[in-house]
């Protein structure tokens, strides 16, 4: 049987440095990131719910990204 992680949970297991793929399409400055669009953090919330995100492409930018639209 498979274990099911608490969201919250999973967040803590992220760190500085994890490349991750985002799990929903986000949009910054016109630029849409879709679905699948590799990066990596590059810093952690203390509050460990959400993230910078460092995306090479479409567009090379740093973005807020929630731990839940990351995986």
């Amino acid at each position: 049987m498979l274990k099911t992680i608490n969201p919250s949970r999973l967040n803590r297991l992220l760190v500085e440095l994890d490349e991750v793929h985002l799990a929903r399409s986000i949009s910054k400055d016109g630029i849409v990131y879709p679905v699948g669009t590799r990066g990596v953090i590059v810093w952690c919330h203390p509050d460990g719910l959400a993230f910078e995100f460092e995306f090479l492409s479409p567009q090379p930018a740093v973005v807020t990204v929630l731990g839940q639209d990351l995986h």
